[in-house]
């Protein structure tokens, strides 16, 4: 995975933020958290990932609502690309949905998360 991305997290269950806050912390990354998409838009409004990692299922905002914020946004902001979190079992259908890039099933590992934040960035470096 390379390093010195900037990453968002945005996930309701404050220990997957933490650990992918560490996980992604450890390899290099500029890591920040939101803990629905209400407080990930206020993020992004002052600070441009590279990529977003995005729960679909959450209380204030969810995924599905972020996503159609976000693509309301400027280009840099509407370009980043998403990386669908979810344990529902449609979620690849709703990953699809949403346009992510890749999605990961709770629980995943980190091979998992490095496979699909290079996916996106591969992503974001083509458009």
């Amino acid at each position: 995975m390379g390093s010195g991305q900037r990453v968002l997290v945005i996930d309701d269950e404050e220990p997957i933020r933490s650990a992918l806050e560490d996980m992604l912390g450890d390899e290099g990354h500029e890591v920040r958290t939101a803990a629905d998409g209400r407080q990930g838009l206020q993020i992004i409004a002052g600070w441009v990932p590279d990529v977003i990692l995005l729960d679909l299922s959450m209380p204030v905002m969810g995924g599905r609502a972020f996503r159609e914020a976000q693509l309301a946004l400027p280009q840099a902001l509407r370009d980043v690309p998403i990386i669908a979190l979810s344990g529902a079992r449609n979620a690849e259908e709703q990953a699809r949905e949403l346009g992510a890039v890749a999605v990961l099933s709770k629980p995943f590992d980190l091979n998992e998360l490095e496979e699909a934040v290079d996916k996106a960035m591969d992503a974001r470096s083509q458009n």
